[in-house]
């Protein structure tokens, strides 16, 4: 049973990692709605993500028009069951992080951006069969 407890307790700390790099990286503070990041809160209840129901992984992360600004750090490329990002219409700025090409099961990927400079550089390629939407402007 601890090494149970010990599965979870490295699961968790996998998932919470990237989650506050993207939260510090991207002035959450400042967030239009921050509800729960960098607090005690379960970080499945997190404003803007979803989990699986069975094992806690972060599924989605969907913070369009939530005031962030800042650049995507590369630790989100760990969070290997995204299936959909949508950081659309908010202040991103630098290159968009190879890692996230490296996401096996990601099926959206939304930057619509507002502001400037926006992302810039190159599209990483993505390993995802199941990549359907990737929306840019």
């Amino acid at each position: 049973s601890t090494g149970l407890l010990a599965l979870f307790v490295t699961s968790t700390s996998a998932q919470i990692g990237p989650l506050l790099d993207l939260y510090f990286a991207t002035n959450g503070p400042s967030w239009t709605n921050n509800y729960g990041w960098n607090t005690s809160v379960y970080y499945c209840n997190w404003f803007g993500v979803i989990c699986k129901l069975d094992n806690s992984s972060v599924i989605s992360i969907s913070l369009s028009g939530n005031n962030l600004v800042g650049t995507l750090p590369n630790s989100l490329g760990n969070l290997v069951s995204l299936e959909t990002l949508d950081f659309s219409f908010n202040g991103l700025f630098g290159t968009l992080p190879a890692e996230i090409g490296g996401l096996p099961n990601l099926v959206i990927l939304s930057l619509i951006l507002s502001g400037t400079p926006g992302l810039t550089g190159t599209i990483p390629n993505f390993v995802s069969d199941s990549l359907f939407n990737l929306i840019l402007s």
